[in-house]
């Protein structure tokens, strides 16, 4: 950085600073603090787009390409910090934007196995398990034809997406006809058997296909490691020992319904006190710790601005009757 100088100077100067951005956002999304790597993704977007819009031209084409595309990918990286905040909806969204992105750089297929990826979590999370699926899938086949084959860590955290679309399409004989498949491949591998465990997934579709003593020696299995290495204390222990009443695997299965369980009770509905078209009433919501005041946020909704005359000194029907006016799209 030292001896570069000029434009492409300034152009590692502004990459670095992306790249240190997205490292630290990384990091804190390990670590589940969400709310910091919030913070880091959005600095890193920024310098993103100072280096596509005034930098990227100032160096090499090869340069100006990897940057772009590291750019497009921290616009998924958001989409994921999304998801992980619940904000499905938003993390669509953004998924959207980052194929728009990539598009608008030229980048072909070849280059979407990320986005094609978090797009298959975020159907599995919406229970779309068909589309999850088929998208999994799809980039299975791209990886094949770009020449890694099972044994590779691509081909292994695609076919994990795989892994959780059958198990919301409760086709569990697949899985294991999947993780089974993927063992042998990696037999003469063994830094790669942790990425294949899915120990969660696997032992249960052992069970559900009555394999009963393979799904014995996978729970036990995980049970020994989870108390060598995070302790006997772990919530785990009381899955594995049967102390848990109910236990469910995430998003999968009609057991709720089954045992007529109402996860979220619908008591109230909620309007805006003035509906408006592409108001994003309920973008945001704030509750006190009393549970008694509930704010709603409407970025571009309508205000009412209240009305006064002669300084409020005049008012009508002892205050029971007020005028306003209204400011569309100013958000409230």
């Amino acid at each position: 950085l030292k001896k570069s100088k000029g434009p492409e100077g300034r152009y590692w100067q502004v990459r670095a600073q992306f790249e240190y951005f997205s490292i630290k956002a990384r990091l804190y999304r390990y670590q589940g603090k969400i709310k910091e790597s919030l913070k880091f993704v959005n600095d890193a977007l920024e310098k993103g787009r100072t280096l596509a819009e005034i930098h990227d031209k100032n160096v090499s084409s090869a340069l100006a390409n990897f940057s772009r595309n590291i750019y497009a990918n921290e616009v998924v990286n958001l989409a994921q910090l999304q998801m992980r905040m619940g904000e499905l909806s938003d993390a669509e969204n953004t998924l959207r934007d980052a194929l728009a992105l990539f598009k608008k750089f030229g980048f072909g297929n070849e280059h979407l196995w990320h986005l094609y990826r978090t797009t298959a979590d975020l159907y599995i999370k919406q229970e779309r398990y068909e589309d999850a699926h088929s998208i999994a899938t799809q980039v299975l086949n791209l990886i094949k034809q770009n020449g890694l084959n099972e044994s590779t860590q691509q081909y292994i955290w695609t076919s994990n997406r795989v892994v959780k679309s059958y198990a919301g399409l409760n086709q569990w004989q697949k899985i294991v006809d999947l993780l089974e498949q993927l063992d042998k491949s990696i037999a003469d591998k063994p830094a790669l058997k942790p990425l294949v465990a899915l120990t969660e997934y696997r032992a249960f579709a052992y069970l559900e296909t009555s394999q009963y003593q393979k799904a014995e020696q996978w729970y036990r299995g995980h049970l020994n490691w989870v108390s060598k290495n995070i302790g006997a204390d772990y919530r785990y222990h009381a899955v594995v020992d049967g102390k848990n009443e109910l236990e469910v695997l995430p998003g999968v299965g009609p057991l709720f319904s089954e045992i007529n369980f109402e996860t979220y009770v619908k008591t109230q509905v909620i309007h805006s006190p003035y509906e408006v078209t592409y108001g994003h009433f309920g973008y945001s919501v704030s509750i006190d710790s009393d549970s008694i005041n509930l704010v709603v946020g409407s970025p571009d909704g309508t205000a009412f601005e209240l009305m006064t005359f002669d300084h409020g000194n005049t008012y009508f029907d002892s205050h029971s009757t007020v005028f306003s006016d209204t400011i569309p799209g100013c958000g409230v």
